[in-house]
């Protein structure tokens, strides 16, 4: 990643001083600033479905259900946050192996196997995590 500033003629010294007016540093700055509102409403869906499924997982087969639900959002959600950081940044990233149904298992066996995966919880806690990172990296900056 190139710094922002002048391509040529001023050298490091006038890209550091024109850094703070570039549009790059403008541009990365609202990135920053979008990657918090949807990691805050990001958290937030997570957690309220994270605990309707707690709240509801007594019931037998409704459980599970909604907890793969969950992280199947969860899953959903980083999707979407890689789309983000590809637009916003220029750069990929790969999508992590998640379950797939099978054309002979059954519905509550599927779910059953998104409870189980432990790529689907990371990419869920990643949701959980996100905004509260992020806040913390603003106080740091």
């Amino acid at each position: 990643m190139t710094p922002p500033g002048p391509a040529h003629g001023w050298g490091r010294a006038g890209r550091a001083f024109a850094g703070p007016v570039a549009r790059r540093t403008w541009l990365l700055t609202a990135a920053l600033g979008v990657s918090l509102v949807s990691g805050a409403v990001f958290c937030a869906a997570v957690l309220l479905t994270l605990i309707t499924a707690a709240l509801f997982s007594w019931i037998v087969a409704a459980g599970t259900i909604l907890m793969a639900a969950a992280l199947r959002l969860g899953a959903q959600l980083a999707g979407v946050d890689r789309r983000r950081i590809g637009r916003w940044y220029g750069t990929g990233i790969e999508p992590p192996p998640l379950p797939v149904r099978r054309p002979d298992e059954r519905m509550l066996d599927a779910q059953r196997a998104w409870r189980r995966s432990p790529t689907a919880w990371r990419v869920t806690c990643y949701q959980l995590v996100r905004a509260p990172a992020g806040a913390a990296a603003i106080f740091v900056l």
